[in-house]
Formats: structure tokens, C-alpha cells, sequence
């Protein structure tokens, strides 16, 4: 009785824990950009224009929305759920997908349930009904986006424009290496930092060898002192390390080495070998039987 709670609390501690991960990767889904009047903006796969939703994944890991939700009803948080396992259910890194806010769900997964007019609210809502992004849709124009200034991060806002399945700052980003660049035009900076580096490398080879090369030749003095009978001379020339210090490394090394090992217990196993009888075979019918005496 006892194993089987056991089995039981571990099934559950991996279920929710599962869960509790699975729910922390949708907990990085934002609703990035919407538009509610589309007159001139990208039409869906039916050659129509609609409402659309742009989500987008902050995470560096690809995304499973399945089971999650989309509403613009703040009394329903479960309008629109996500099919597990439809093509629209995985968002990758830094990915975006978009859904088609035009109340015909047979035109495909991506077609929500419901509509998008000036002053809706919309949400996002993980699996279990948390509430991860929400949006108030105000003073909404043709052609005209509201949502993340920068993808996913910081302040909502009127877009310059449009950017559906693409960044909401198209901007041209500065690198690292072209901000240092507008900082240092002339590479003095780099070369001062090139110089260090190689000066500090050559700086820690120099104490290395010299203490090399000090270790050496006090063993050399020290020989040459013992080979000239010179002892007490001799034993003050005394190494970084006296024989205790050697003996105990020495130590530690074997036992580690010894540890490295299994050790076996030497258990014989002897099981008794069948054999089948046969008559062929049998001694006694070589034998010679004397005759019975009544």
C-alpha cells in the first residue's frame, strides 16, 4: 500500500511540474501587434482581408500554444481555444504567428470565432486560464497597427506601420561592433586592448618559465653541493616542497585512481547441469547379470 502512494505522489509531482513548465513557456507569448481596419493590408490564404492578431514569442525555445486561448470578452476567457497539435499551435524563437479576427472559423485554424472593433479588449490566456497579455484596442484607424513598440517588450503604441509576421521596429539596428566602431573610427582603442591582452598573455608565460627555470637551478646548485660533500650547505637550499607534501599528493592520487574501480565480491555460483538419461549410454547393460536362483 505503501509503494503505491508512493508511485502515486511521484506521478503527480512530475505531472504538475511538467505543467508548470509548459505553462511558463506560453508565459512568454505576447499579443504584438493588431489591426482592426484592414482596407489595404495583407490578405489571409482566401485572398480577403480582415482584423488580424500578431503574436509573438518572446523565448528562445520554440513555443506550444495548444490548448490555449484568444478572447475579446473579458467574461470569457475561453472564446477562442488553440487546437493541440494544428499547424498554428508552435511558435519558434523570436517567432510570430498570425490569427484572422474575422468570425469564420471554417476558413482554417488561423480564423477566429469572433471579431475586432475600436475599444475591444483582447487577451491571451495559457492553458489553464492565466491571463499572460492583454490589449485595449482605442482610437483605432485604417491601416493602422496598435501594439509592442519594440517586439514583445515595453510601451504600446500607434505603429508607424504595418509589420504583419515581421518586427514592429524594422528600423536598421546597430550592432556592437558597429556602435564601437562609431566610437573608436580610428582604432586606437582596439589596438590599446590588442596590446593588453597580448602584453598580460606574455606577462603570465614570463612567471611561469621563471619559476621553472628558479626550480631547476636550485636543484642543480643543490647537486652540485652534495656531490662536493658540501651537506649542511647543501640542506639549506630547500625545495618549495618538502617529501611530505610530494607523499601525501601522491596519496591522494592513488586512492583516487583506486576509486575509480568497482570493487567485486568473489560469489561463486554453481547450478546443477541436467542431463538427459539414455539407455544407450547406461553401464549396466554392459555388465554381465548372473541368473536368478530359486
Amino acid at each position: 500500500m505503501k509503494k503505491l502512494i508512493f508511485i502515486v505522489f511521484l506521478i503527480n509531482v512530475f505531472y504538475f511540474s511538467g505543467k508548470n513548465v509548459f505553462c511558463q513557456n506560453q508565459s512568454d507569448i505576447r499579443i504584438n501587434e493588431v489591426l482592426v481596419f484592414n482596407d489595404s493590408s495583407i490578405v489571409d490564404e482566401h485572398n480577403k482581408r480582415g482584423p488580424w492578431i500578431e503574436l509573438f514569442n518572446t523565448a528562445y525555445n520554440k513555443v506550444n500554444i495548444g490548448e490555449c486561448y484568444i478572447s475579446n470578452d473579458r467574461n470569457n476567457p475561453k472564446k477562442f481555444k488553440i487546437i493541440k497539435g494544428a499547424a498554428n499551435c508552435y511558435i519558434e524563437s523570436q517567432g510570430y504567428l498570425l490569427f484572422w479576427a474575422d468570425g469564420d472559423t471554417s476558413k482554417g485554424v488561423n480564423h477566429l470565432n469572433f471579431t475586432l472593433q475600436d475599444g475591444d479588449f483582447l487577451a491571451f490566456y495559457d492553458a489553464d486560464e492565466n491571463l499572460i497579455d492583454s490589449i485595449t484596442l482605442q482610437n483605432q484607424q485604417s491601416n493602422v497597427s496598435f501594439g509592442y513598440v519594440t517586439d514583445g517588450i515595453g510601451e504600446k503604441g500607434i505603429l508607424k506601420q504595418a509589420t504583419p509576421n515581421g518586427t514592429n521596429s524594422p528600423e536598421e539596428k546597430i550592432t556592437s561592433s558597429q556602435m564601437f566602431l562609431k566610437l573608436d573610427p580610428w582604432g586606437i582603442g582596439m589596438a590599446i586592448i590588442a596590446m593588453s591582452v597580448v602584453f598580460t598573455a606574455l606577462m603570465f608565460l614570463y612567471l611561469i618559465f621563471r619559476q621553472i627555470g628558479l626550480k631547476f637551478k636550485s636543484d642543480r646548485a643543490k647537486n652540485a653541493l652534495i656531490k662536493e660533500g658540501k651537506l649542511e650547505e647543501a640542506s639549506k637550499i630547500q625545495d618549495e616542497a618538502d617529501g611530505n607534501v610530494y607523499a601525501a599528493i601522491g596519496l591522494a592520487l592513488h586512492m583516487y585512481t583506486s576509486e575509480l574501480h568497482d570493487f567485486e565480491e568473489a560469489v561463486l555460483t554453481i547450478n546443477k547441469v541436467s542431463r538427459s538419461y539414455s539407455p544407450w549410454s547406461s553401464k549396466i547393460y554392459g555388465l554381465r547379470q548372473n541368473p536368478d536362483r530359486k
